[in-house]
């Protein structure tokens, strides 16, 4: 099992840095529990357990979800459970890489693929072969499928919920060269009360980004066609939907590497969104796409009900251009601004 200091590590204090180190080097020998009495007792051991994780997707041998904290007279240990035998815990820890890997290799990423590139077919990839494990999410504390939580379970079992998600994505993303931390958090994904969440923040020469692969592979299997909203996107974006320990991380202010910034489709007025589609009609036409996607900027001004009103000018003006009755699916965030919308055939 591979394991090394990364982002998370980067933004802890020197005390923190020092349980952090600890912590590491009892799971790089797949050990059943971290003694603690040594290290400062005014630190959050869960936190930096968190932040060791975030890192190193490859520590899959123990559940994440169930952690206690001994103290006695004796000192202090934080007890790891559902630990696996250290021959299973490296077959396992094979079979990832074997299989992370395979991945890698599918992806067909070459040395002259520029970063964006590398990335997006990594938040592609998850989002095609990996499935939601909606009975995982709803079992919530009593936690039947601890590889569902880990990426394991994303990458060999293709099944996970989003801590599984985020863990493949950054295993993959590092196995590319990339510095790319899972995140601990809240969000409010399709649910009015914040709960757990998971996602990631990937480092590209001196700007970090936010992605999410969890939030874009489930409108993905809820709509049938891939989603970029949540990619490579900024603290103002995604903090309308997850809350997280800033402290802890890097700051992300980026916005040249998402998907709509990459492929001219923000618009900024009702110029440029006429623009965006007169060129979706002419690939439509030439049957390149059936898929039109836009993401509207903070300064432009949308009526009250913005999906509604896009949907009924892309309708229009594609039906008049092209003289059929065509009929649309489609679907609009309102935190990101995204417009995604889909021809029925």
């Amino acid at each position: 099992m591979k394991t090394k200091e990364g982002l998370a590590f980067k933004n802890l204090s020197t005390k923190e840095q020092q349980a952090y180190k600890a912590m590491l080097a009892a799971f790089s020998v797949y050990a059943s529990f971290v003694d603690c009495t040594a290290l400062d007792p005014g630190i959050g051991l869960l936190k930096i357990m968190d932040a060791v994780i975030s890192d190193n997707p490859t520590i899959t041998y123990f559940n994440k979800t169930l952690i206690q904290v001994e103290e006695s007279h004796l000192g202090r240990r934080m007890l790891l459970t559902g630990v696996q035998p250290k021959p299973q815990a490296q077959k396992m820890s094979r079979t990832l890489d074997e299989h992370a890997n395979a991945v890698i290799s599918y992806l067909k990423t070459t040395p002259r693929d520029d970063d964006y590139t590398k990335l997006v077919r990594i938040h592609e990839f998850l989002q095609k072969n990996v499935k939601y494990d909606i009975e995982e999410f709803n079992a919530r504390t009593n936690n039947t499928d601890t590889a569902s939580h880990n990426a394991f379970g994303a990458i060999v079992k293709r099944l996970s919920v989003c801590d599984g998600f985020a863990s493949a994505f950054t295993l993959l993303a590092q196995k590319l060269g990339f510095d790319c931390m899972m995140m601990s958090g809240k969000s409010t994904h399709k649910s009015a009360a914040a709960v757990p969440h998971a996602w990631n923040i990937v480092k590209i020469g001196n700007c970090h980004y936010h992605i999410d692969t969890t939030w874009d592979a489930t409108s993905c299997q809820d709509f049938g066609e891939l989603f970029y909203t949540y990619f490579c996107i900024t603290d103002r974006e995604i903090k309308k939907s997850h809350t997280w320990d800033t402290q802890t991380t890097p700051v992300c202010s980026c916005k040249n590497l998402s998907y709509y910034a990459k492929n001219g489709t923000i618009v900024t007025n009702e110029i440029k969104l006429n623009e965006t589609i007169k060129n979706f009609i002419k690939d439509f036409t030439k049957q390149k796409t059936d898929v039109y996607r836009v993401k509207i900027s903070s300064g432009c001004n949308l009526p009250n009900d913005p999906g509604d009103y896009l949907a009924q000018k892309f309708l229009k003006t594609v039906c008049q251009a092209t003289q059929a009755d065509l009929q649309i699916n489609y679907t609009w965030n309102n935190d990101i601004r995204c417009f995604i919308c889909k021809i029925e055939k």
